[in-house]
């Protein structure tokens, strides 16, 4: 299974950094520069391949949520 993290700020960072060795952990978020050690980093959300199970984690604030 896999983990793809919508937003990487504080909470979401906290999430991968707490999957990350049990889960394969993905981030798209176009504004954080550095992602947590073990973590891949998704350029668009369409690139995510399928084929494998897929859990979507939206870490986004409610207010930033366009």
């Amino acid at each position: 299974m896999a983990v793809l993290l919508v937003g990487c700020g504080r909470m979401g960072s906290a999430m991968a950094r707490g999957w990350h060795g049990g889960e394969r952990v993905l981030v798209f978020d176009p504004m954080v520069e550095r992602l947590p050690e073990g973590v891949e980093r998704v350029e668009a959300l369409g690139s995510v391949a399928g084929g494998e199970d897929l859990v979507v984690v939206l870490a986004v604030k409610p207010q930033a949520f366009g």
